[in-house]
Formats: structure tokens, C-alpha cells, sequence
């Protein structure tokens, strides 16, 4: 109710009242005492108002500002409730800087009673000190300064102190309060950011750990945004550049590079960051004017949304190692040869047999030839000296007899058939010979480091017949060659190395079983193809190989001979062949004095240009 509604209701009560007051009174007659009538007027309206206007007016009134007065308990008391439940310290200061309110939370964080700080100067009591221990002069606080000022001040980091004498770091707004343009005080926000302040601590000192290392690494790092632009890198790099990690940011592969390097790095920068994957390279670099060899590694770098925000590339310098590599590979070829001369020289005495047993029966029936071609020539002289008595109408019986006799002398019904059979001996003998000169052709030929074609059956034959002096006292050699099989990408020489190790090894292992028995045993060759594989087994009826040393035998140096009758290199250099070089497979089947079978698993398609690790 407000004040005019009041007044109104005031006097209609008072109208009313001294209506019905005057009715009365005329009805009573005229007063016999002056005065009397206004007294017994100011009575009754006195005695009749008083009770209507306290329940018409003064009991509304005193109800409506009990409600007021509970509307600003419960308004005090929720706002009282929103400072103390709220996650920030919020206390308030007069101009003279002393509390007028704070909420619990500051209370607790400073470690005080609210009834402890009210009417007390905050400055004084936790804010008095800096975070280092000198001295905090009222004139230079932010807080202080607000009321004076007239301006809000936010510190990112200031300190404050508790009861007990420990402090905490704060994060504070500081807004003035004013009432008629005049500032009478402020009111303050504040966190505590000792967590924040630990984590920016564990941050720089993960950053700087982080900067070391990276800096420390011998390979260079950098990273670029998606216009192949520079954003850091470590310190190498820039010192490769003659610069600063500072000065790099902002520039590109152009400004250090020729044009056709800095289009090449960007070309591979562009395909790096569009297929999403890491690429790694080889290429050119150029470091204080001279060309050497990287190792690259180039990384797209993604943010939350996948989408791409520049490249990281780390790389190092293999120009020595190259070159080592180069060296190597060049040894490698220089000792495979050797190891194949070596292969040569230890067949030598048996293939020197298998050369000269031809070489032996072809001077053998080429004497046989020369004789017979002799006595051939005298009977062929007598023929003619018959011829010319024919002709000239004549022929004596002594010139006959000397046919007949010369005939006989030299038989030459052996000769007509031994003749033609030296021949045919001599003709095999040079085939042979033939055959056993071009398998060593083939079988010591240095190869190359490129995959060719090769017919592997082809390949077998050509070392059955190499190493025929090792098993062909101990062994009969079956061959079940799968005339279907195509070629297959190969180094040939390194093959045939392989083929040779294990046809002499499974020679070795039989000469073991059976000594000087007489007995033989048998060494089968198959190969077929199996799917994409072409497959090689070769078989023996050896000793076999102990299952607890199976694991081993392809370990480097390890051999089941006795010392001096192997180095342990053979099947070591056939898995690096097969496996390494091939990326094929070769498997070991055995049982202990039944015999061994290897198996040898090579890709049917071709894989391109052999590269070493």
C-alpha cells in the first residue's frame, strides 16, 4: 500500500465516521452545555476511528512491511548463501580498506573466522607481504588501490598469506564500489592457483626438459605449417642453416636451398600432409655448401578434428654410412665370389676326376683311331694299286692276295665295328666334359646384385652336376624337376651357393651313415609350384639332425661336424639368401637316423632391385 492509497482510506474512515457522529447528534436534540457537542464529537470519532482504522489501515500497513522485512531476510539470507556456497574467495573493504563482508571460502583460504576480519583492515592482515618476503607497501596494492582510484584492477598473480604464516598465489579482481559517483569501497574476487602454478611450474620445467633433449639429439627436427613454412626446430638445424632456431620461423625451404631441392622437399611435404601417412626417405642435403646424404622421416601432424596442421621431419645424416654401405655391398660381392672359388677349389680334385676319366678313354681311342686309321691307309694304297691292274685289263692273283692278306692282318672286321663305337665313346667323353665346363661356368659367374629370371631347374642341374664328385660314391641323386615351373626373380649365383651347401651337406650326412660299406644312399630333388611360391625340397637319408639343436642349425658358426671338416657358414648363408635377400623361406623336416629334408619357399613374382639393410 502506498502512501496516497493511505490517505485516501484515512479519510473516508474520518468522512464516514463524523457522518454518522452528526447523525447522532441530531437526533439527541440540542446540547444544554457549549462545547459539550465537540467534545462528545472528538470522542466518539476518536472511540469509533481508532479500532477501524487499525484493522483497515494500520494492520494491512503493518503486514505488508512484515512481508517486506521477510522479503529481505530471505534476500539477505540467499545472497548471504551465494557468496559462501561460490568456488571464489569474494570479500568486500570501505574506503579506508577495512572488511565490510567476506564469505566463507576466503575466510577458510585465509585460514580465519569471518567475525575475525570484519571491520578489520584486510592489508594488514593477509595481504601484507610479498611471495619473496619483502615488504608490501599499502600504496603499491592493487586492492587499495581500487577504492582510490576508482578503477578495477585484475592481477594474474598475486600472493596472500594465512593465519598460520604459510601463503598461496592468487588470481584477484578488485572492482570499485560506488554509491552517488563516489567510491566507498571495493569488492574483491580471488582463486587460489597453486595447482594452476604447479602445473605452469611442471610445464616450463617439461618444456625446457623437452627443449634439451631436442636440442641435444644429434638428428635434426623441425616442423613446418601447411604452406611449408618453418615454426621451430632445434638447434642443430638451424646451425646446419647458419642461423638461429629464431630466425627460422617464418621462412622456407627457398630461402636455404637450391630451387629444385626446395621444390622437391615441398613436393614431399604436400604428399605427406594429403595421404596422412609418414614417409620415410632417402635424399640430398646440402650443409655448409657441401652435398651430403639424410635419412628422412616426414610426420603429418592432425588436430582434434583430423584436420591436417603442418609436417614434423627428423632426420639424419648417412653420408658415411652410405658410403660404408657401398663398401659393404662391394665386399659382399668380393666374397661371395671368393666364397665360390673357395666352393670351386674344394670340388676341384673331383671335378679334375670327372674331366679327366672322359679326357682318359677320348686319348685312349683317339691312339686307337690313329692306328686304325694307319692300317686303314695301307689297305686303302693296296685297293688301289688293284684298281689300276683292273683298269688296265689285268689283275694279277698276287696283287688280290695282297688284299686279302693285308685285310686280315689288320682285321678289319674289328675295325668296322670298333671304329665307329671310339667315336661315338669320344663324342660322349666331350659332351661330358662339355657339360661339367659350362656348369662351372654358370656355377662361378659373380652374378649381379639385381634379380633376374632364372630357371631354377635349370640352376639344380647345373650344381647336381658341380658337386657330382661329393655324392656320387655315397648317394644316388633322384631329381623330380617340375617341367611347369616358371621362372623365378633370383640372384643366381647366391642360389646355386645354396643349392651346392646343402646337396654336399646331405652328401656329408650319408657318407656318415654308410662309410666305406659300399652301401648307397639317396639324395631326392623335387621343385613344383604352389601357389604364388615356387617350391624347392631337398631330401636325404642321413643321420638326421637332434631336435634340440633343430632351432640352431642355421645359427651363424654353428656346425654338427668335427672340427675342421666345416666353418658352420652354409645354412647360416642360405637363410640370409633365402630369407633376407629373397624373402622366401627355408624350413627344416628331421629325425635323428632317418635322414633331413630342407625346404626352400621363393616368391614367384618378381620384387624389383635387391636392397641391403
Amino acid at each position: 500500500m502506498n502512501n496516497i492509497q493511505l490517505v485516501l482510506r484515512i479519510a473516508i474512515i474520518v468522512f464516514i465516521v463524523e457522518g454518522i457522529i452528526m447523525l447522532g447528534l441530531s437526533v439527541l436534540g440540542p446540547i444544554p452545555f457549549p462545547g459539550l457537542e465537540a467534545i462528545i464529537d472528538a470522542f466518539v470519532l476518536v472511540l469509533i476511528v481508532s479500532p477501524i482504522m487499525s484493522f483497515w489501515v494500520i494492520k494491512p500497513y503493518i503486514k505488508a512491511r512484515d512481508h517486506a522485512e521477510q522479503d529481505l531476510t530471505r534476500i539477505a539470507r540467499h545472497n548471504a548463501l551465494l557468496l559462501n556456497t561460490a568456488g571464489e574467495g569474494i570479500f568486500g573493504v570501505d574506503s579506508q580498506g577495512r572488511t565490510t563482508f567476506i564469505n566463507s571460502t576466503a575466510a577458510r583460504m585465509v585460514g580465519h573466522k569471518p567475525e575475525e576480519l570484519i571491520g578489520r583492515v584486510q592489508h594488514e592482515i593477509f595481504h601484507h607481504t610479498r611471495q619473496d618476503g619483502s615488504p608490501y607497501p599499502v600504496e603499491e596494492c592493487p586492492i587499495c588501490s581500487t577504492y582510490r582510484d576508482g578503477k578495477v584492477h585484475s592481477i594474474d598473480s598475486e600472493f596472500f598469506w594465512r593465519k598460520d604464516g604459510t601463503g598461496f598465489p592468487v588470481e584477484l579482481v578488485s572492482t570499485p564500489i560506488r554509491e552517488e559517483d563516489k567510491t566507498v569501497g571495493a569488492v574483491v574476487t580471488f582463486r587460489d592457483i597453486t595447482e594452476r602454478k604447479q602445473l605452469e611450474k611442471d610445464l616450463r620445467k617439461s618444456r625446457n626438459t623437452y627443449r634439451t633433449l631436442v636440442d641435444n639429439l644429434p638428428q635434426r627436427i623441425f616442423y613446418k605449417d601447411t604452406n611449408s613454412v618453418y615454426i621451430s626446430c632445434n638447434r642443430q638445424y638451424a646451425a646446419d642453416l647458419g642461423i638461429t632456431p629464431a630466425a627460422l620461423v617464418g621462412r622456407s625451404d627457398y630461402d636455404f636451398h637450391p630451387v629444385e631441392l626446395a621444390e622437391q622437399y615441398r613436393t614431399d611435404d604436400k604428399s605427406v600432409m594429403e595421404s596422412g601417412k609418414v614417409k620415410e626417405l632417402d635424399e640430398r642435403y646440402i650443409k655448409d655448401g657441401e652435398e651430403r646424404y639424410i635419412h628422412t622421416v616426414k610426420t603429418p601432424l592432425k588436430n582434434e578434428q583430423g584436420k591436417s596442421t603442418g609436417i614434423l621431419v627428423i632426420f639424419w645424416d648417412i653420408t658415411e654410412q652410405k658410403a660404408a654401405e657401398q663398401e659393404r655391398q662391394m665386399m659382399e660381392v668380393q666374397l661371395r665370389h671368393a666364397q665360390k672359388l673357395e666352393a670351386v677349389g674344394q670340388l676341384a680334385a673331383g671335378i679334375a676326376h670327372e674331366i679327366n676319366t672322359p679326357t682318359q678313354f677320348i686319348n685312349d681311342n683317339t691312339c686307337f683311331l690313329q692306328q686304325s686309321f694307319a692300317d686303314y691307309g695301307r689297305l686303302f694304297a693296296a685297293y688301289e694299286r688293284l684298281t689300276d691292274a683292273a683298269a688296265s685289263g689285268t689283275v694279277p692273283k698276287r696283287q688280290v692276295n695282297e688284299v686279302r692278306t693285308l685285310a686280315e692282318e689288320i682285321d678289319i672286321d674289328y675295325l668296322q665295328e670298333e671304329v665307329p663305337q671310339a667315336v661315338e665313346q669320344s663324342l660322349e667323353g666331350l659332351e661330358r666334359i662339355t657339360r661339367i665346363v659350362r656348369a662351372m661356368k654358370e656355377f662361378s659367374h659373380p652374378g649381379t646384385e639385381e634379380k633376374t629370371p632364372t630357371d631354377l631347374n635349370r640352376a639344380i642341374e647345373t650344381t647336381i652336376d658341380v658337386s657330382r664328385s661329393e655324392w656320387k660314391y655315397s648317394a644316388e641323386l633322384i631329381t623330380e624337376l617340375d617341367p611347369a615351373l616358371p621362372q623365378v626373380p633370383v640372384l643366381v649365383g647366391e642360389f646355386n651357393q645354396v643349392m651346392l651347401n646343402l646337396i654336399v651337406n646331405a652328401a656329408h650326412a650319408i657318407g656318415d651313415v654308410v662309410g666305406e660299406s659300399g652301401e648307397m644312399g639317396e639324395i631326392r630333388i623335387t621343385t613344383r609350384r604352389d601357389g604364388e611360391w615356387a617350391e624347392i625340397t631337398i631330401c636325404d637319408t642321413g643321420k638326421g639332425v637332434p631336435k634340440a639343436i633343430q632351432k640352431r642349425i642355421f645359427d651363424p658358426f654353428f656346425t654338427t661336424k668335427e672340427v675342421g671338416k666345416g666353418t658352420g657358414q652354409g645354412l647360416s648363408v642360405a637363410w640370409s639368401v633365402i630369407v633376407d635377400k629373397h624373402g622366401g623361406a627355408i624350413d627344416v623336416e628331421s629325425e635323428e637316423g632317418k635322414g633331413t629334408t630342407f625346404i626352400i619357399r621363393l616368391p614367384v613374382k618378381p620384387e624389383g632391385k635387391l636392397h641391403h639393410e
